[in-house]
């Protein structure tokens, strides 16, 4: 098998279709032996059922996995094992992918010898976005809380201490798993509410892979349209996005470990929040002052989780 595409899913039965559709109509890709994978982590809407039905009528090379253990993480590894192709191909349970992206990714594959990729995102916009929404500029709010990822259409290397490929169009040699481990279970959405509980557990691989010496390509012809969701046009989303991502980026590097702390927590935090808040507080413009109050919710999800690592050390050593 050349090529194993790995979706995740948990309870979005409806928008799941809107993919498989999109991956039922590749063009290019006749002379490649694929296959998809869709790992039903405990959905409760009948996911079981709409797979199994819509394999029988459909032209994909399609199979269902049910992953108990709750956790986006559990469900691609699990995924990962039951994949039989070189390349595996990970992407989102709402993302509507293009009609070349299987082609476009085994060319990819086939120029270069690195083992990690990403490939470009899209969103896909609903007809009304709110004014505070800014998607350009320093107070641009997509490629985080919005899913974006868009570095123009030539293929470049990323940098191995900044960015990394997103999960939504990432796909990695079986080598690189083989070598450098899977998903880290402690990262990753776990259930309801998921977007907002979770986070990293694509970008913690693709560095890990980097700092071993591996280099991740960016592959712009390799591309994904991934929907924004009317709740996802909310601020009260936002505040709770960047509060998450902080936790989950102390999870993911362990900050608190190697600084001088203050209550556990490494003193340049409690700096960097007086002056993100400061910031915010003084800010006249609309935009800058949402932005640097999601900038103050970042650090302070960053400080929690700092409290509850030492708090559980302090337990563990008890």
């Amino acid at each position: 098998m050349d090529l194993s595409v790995l979706i995740a899913t948990y309870n979005r039965m409806a928008h799941l279709k809107q993919a498989l559709d999109s991956l039922s109509g590749q063009e290019g890709a006749e002379q490649i032996l694929w296959e998809v994978i869709i790992v039903d982590n405990n959905s409760t809407d009948g996911t079981r059922d709409f797979v199994r039905e819509y394999a029988k009528g459909c032209s994909l090379n399609l199979r269902y996995y049910f992953e108990p253990s709750q956790g986006k993480s559990y469900a691609l590894n699990a995924g990962i094992k039951e994949a039989k192709g070189q390349v595996i191909a990970i992407t989102d349970d709402d993302v509507v992918v293009d009609k070349n992206w299987i082609s476009s990714i085994w060319q990819a594959c086939n120029r270069y010898s690195n083992l990690c990729f990403g490939g470009k995102i899209l969103p896909l916009w609903p007809q009304d976005i709110p004014s505070w929404i800014t998607t350009e500029g320093p107070y641009r709010l997509v490629g985080g809380a919005i899913i974006s990822h868009d570095w123009g259409n030539s293929v470049c290397p990323y940098d191995r201490q900044m960015y990394a490929p997103l999960g939504a169009n990432l796909f990695i040699r079986r080598k690189a798993f083989e070598e450098f481990g899977e998903f880290n279970t402690e990262l990753g959405p776990k259930g309801l509410r998921s977007e907002t509980q979770g986070y990293m557990e694509d970008s913690e691989l693709c560095f890990r892979l980097m700092r071993a010496g591996e280099q991740c390509l960016y592959i712009p012809a390799a591309l994904v349209y991934h929907p924004v969701p009317a709740e996802r046009l909310k601020k009260s989303y936002f505040l709770r996005w960047y509060f998450g991502s902080g936790k989950a980026l102390v999870r993911m590097e362990g900050m608190c470990n190697n600084s001088v702390k203050l209550m556990g927590v490494p003193r340049y935090l409690f700096r960097s929040l007086a002056e993100h808040a400061i910031q915010w507080w003084l800010a006249f413009d609309p935009k800058r002052r949402f932005f640097k109050k999601l900038q103050t919710y970042h650090v302070l999800g960053q400080i929690a989780q700092c409290f509850l690592n030492t708090r559980k050390s302090n337990i563990a050593i008890q």
